[in-house]
């Protein structure tokens, strides 16, 4: 379904062509929606640096096990789709002191997501990765994404079911009777009768009205190929899997996956510049068996961070709704969440998942002993 062919006007506006923009944007268009994807970009920003690290064991283990449940049926759920889940096994490495809180979230999930994760002891852990004082736990049902593959799918298929996409910047919204104007950095502006914010750290600064902001913190992520390594990372004979899994360093937050020609590293660090190539490469090496080449930088990102660790997921307006501040688990969580807001916008009521990420709530929760894992 088009955009009113005499007005112009969306039902819905979406802003943010990341991992819950789009995928919102496509489940409004599919429902029979009018819907308007705006994005300066179709792969950039936070989605574009994550890991997309598709596993249970995090804060919101049930969503998270609906979330990899979903990229399992990828093919079903998006036609026609590229491939998303490479369904390689994860290790995650948690503080000591959240080995409890870890425990409690994979019998949260045993049974609804395959094999539960199990703890790992040290000779198991694979590609001589060394956990140091953490402890490692192995989902081996769980995997990763390419994040440009799930987002050009989702466009792709957004485009197909009918909807319309603006490559450009919105740099300002305003009130228009029952909807909202959407002012570009280039050509005209968009009108809508609803609109979705999720720009991610852009976010806030879209919000016409100040008292509906909420402060985030742009954490600086970047990501970098080690090359000249081998695809499967030289795992160790007593690993619990035939290759290297997407190893995740949650304790130095480093992440490391095998890729074609070696491996992808992500680092999560207030450097900036050159200097995260040597910090990279540094963090790796000390949890490795063996020195690693210089990376070569690959793409450099920001995460979302809210103050307590949850993100703002609903309405802060008549006809204006925001979802942003994920810090690097939107694609884990995208596929329950972008369903209830899909829903919140059609039925105008805020389903039960989005209840607990008010977005205007005014005091911080306390934080979950995973919320540094997540």
């Amino acid at each position: 379904m088009a955009l009113d062919r005499r007005t112009g006007r969306a039902d819905v506006a979406v802003v943010g062509a990341g991992i819950i923009g789009a995928l919102t944007a496509w489940r409004l268009q599919a429902a029979g929606h009018r819907v308007l994807l705006l994005a300066e970009r179709l792969v950039g920003g936070t989605t574009a640096g994550s890991a997309a690290v598709l596993r249970t064991l995090c804060d919101e283990p049930e969503l998270a096990t609906e979330g990899l449940s979903w990229y399992r049926r990828w093919s079903d759920q998006v036609p026609p789709a590229l491939a998303a889940l490479l369904r390689c096994g994860v290790v995650v490495v948690t503080p000591a002191e959240a080995a409890e809180a870890a425990t409690r979230a994979g019998r949260a999930v045993a049974g609804r997501s395959g094999t539960p994760p199990r703890r790992c002891d040290r000779a198991e852990v694979p590609g001589g990765y060394d956990p140091g004082a953490g402890v490692a736990w192995y989902e081996p049902d769980a995997g990763c994404a390419d994040p440009r593959v799930v987002l050009l799918s989702l466009v792709r298929a957004f485009l197909r079911a009918g909807g319309a996409l603006r490559l450009t910047r919105v740099r300002a919204l305003d009130r228009i009777g029952d909807g909202w104007r959407l002012r570009t950095a280039d050509g005209p502006a968009s009108d809508a009768s609803v609109v979705l914010l999720a720009a991610g750290a852009a976010t806030p600064a879209l919000l016409p009205d100040p008292a509906t902001r909420r402060r985030i913190h742009r954490q600086p992520v970047s990501l970098g190929l080690f090359p000249d390594l081998p695809e499967a990372g030289g795992a160790r004979s007593g690993a619990p899997h035939g290759a290297l899994p997407a190893v995740v360093d949650l304790v130095h937050d480093v992440l490391l996956r095998p890729v074609r020609g070696g491996l992808l590293g992500t680092l999560r660090t207030e450097a900036r510049g050159r200097s995260f190539l040597d910090a990279l490469r540094a963090a790796a090496t000390t949890r490795l068996d063996r020195a690693l080449p210089r990376p070569r930088l690959v793409v450099e990102s920001e995460f979302d961070l809210t103050g307590d660790g949850q993100p703002y997921i609903g309405p802060v307006g008549e006809g204006l709704l925001v979802a942003y501040g994920f810090g690097g688990r939107g694609f884990k969580l995208a596929p329950p969440l972008t369903e209830a807001i899909a829903l919140a916008i059609s039925s105008g009521r805020t389903p039960a998942p989005l209840r607990r990420f008010d977005p205007l709530r005014t005091r911080a929760a306390t934080a979950g002993p995973l919320d540094v894992l997540a």
